[in-house]
């Protein structure tokens, strides 16, 4: 009897314990709407951060949060958060291909038993330094204007020096100096820095872009940042893309037939049912057919949640190694798929996709 009583008790206990939910009124945020006020476009991606304590004697479980546009890009400090702690939730806004005013919305949702979310939203008045309409005035994006804030230069194979550059007028009334540059890559350098330009004057910006000495493969993006002296907007931004490929077009026969060959018995990994914030792998298997070693020069993942786990950079000649394909499924709800792209010194597969996919529940 005691033993029952003992048992229905735990039972009991562990029930309450499970069920435990908070009231989203207890979930307590400094601010529920934040306001950008003016983004410029080409500046790039802005953040939003929703400071937030909880004032409950329960536990907060956060179990997912989503956003209303791709735009947006939400997460949280963590998922579990004790009575009377603290945390926040951050918003990445891309206003790329956007304009004007616009709201967006982010949905919060927990264990709560009053409510199926907590909405969080933003404001934004979105403009661009290309855009000079007849509201436009002198200095409004500065008066240093860039010709063109994205330069591309598609696939690169192999290696090479080219030229590119970048017009600068300045419209204002004082001479305006490009003291510098930030955030270039090892493969573009700007050759005529510092570079002043008088009031009622351009210039032109002189890129170089030498692959010679780069050994990589794959797409590159980022942005450059110019240091000036312009009054109103000293930082401008030049956004730059290009993808690098090795070169196979003068490999003789002979060193084809001697090649790495990329071999591998699944370029799909279904993990199956998931639970959200479960991680889980499956293993598959990479061999190198060829003659010579195989060298894997990059992995790209769409999403940082997949990952390859056990890949080795060089794989010799008749060699197989197993590889797992993992997925953290924190925050994700629904099907997933998700793409990781190989890169290899194979000719006749360079570039391999291995999916992964689960369904999350």
């Amino acid at each position: 009897m005691h033993k029952r009583l003992v048992l229905s008790f735990t039972l009991s206990l562990f029930i309450i314990v499970s069920l435990a939910q908070v009231s989203a009124e207890d979930i307590v945020f400094e601010k529920k709407e934040i306001d950008f006020g003016t983004v410029i476009i080409e500046h790039g991606i802005v953040s939003a951060t929703y400071s937030f304590t909880n004032k409950s004697e329960n536990e907060f479980v956060i179990s997912g949060i989503d956003a209303a546009c791709g735009c947006t890009n939400p997460r949280s400090s963590k998922k579990k958060y004790a009575p009377g702690e603290s945390g926040t939730i951050t918003a990445e806004f891309n206003p790329k291909g956007m304009t004007g005013d616009v709201h967006k919305w982010i949905y919060v949702k927990g264990n709560y038993n009053d409510a199926t979310q907590i909405d969080l939203g933003f404001n934004a008045i979105l403009k661009s330094t290309l855009t000079r309409d007849a509201r436009s005035y002198p200095g409004e994006f500065g008066y240093l204007v860039v010709d063109k804030i994205n330069v591309g230069y598609g696939i690169i194979k192999g290696k090479k020096i080219q030229y590119d550059s970048v017009l600068l007028k300045n419209e204002g009334y004082h001479a305006i100096t490009v003291k510098s540059a930030r955030n270039l890559p090892s493969w573009i350098t700007i050759e005529n820095l510092p570079l002043n330009i008088n009031s009622g004057t351009t210039k032109h910006l002189q890129l170089k872009i030498n692959t010679t000495e780069l050994d990589t493969v794959g797409p590159y993006v980022g942005t450059i940042q110019l240091l000036t002296n312009d009054q109103f907007f000293p930082k401008k931004s030049i956004n730059y893309y290009a993808t690098f490929e090795m070169d196979f077009s003068k490999m003789k026969r002979r060193e084809r037939k001697k090649a790495p060959k990329f071999e591998v018995d699944t370029k799909t990994v279904a993990l199956g049912n998931m639970k959200s914030g479960e991680l889980k792998s499956e293993a598959f298997t990479i061999t190198n057919t060829g003659k010579n070693p195989l060298l894997i020069k990059r992995v790209e993942s769409d999403c940082t949640c997949a990952i390859l786990n056990d890949l080795k950079t060089r794989i010799g000649a008749g060699e197989s190694i197993t590889v797992r394909a993992q997925l953290d499924t924190l925050f994700k709800q629904g099907r997933q798929s998700k793409t990781i792209t190989i890169y290899t010194n194979d000719p006749l597969n360079p570039k391999v996709k291995i999916v992964v996919t689960a369904l999350v529940k």
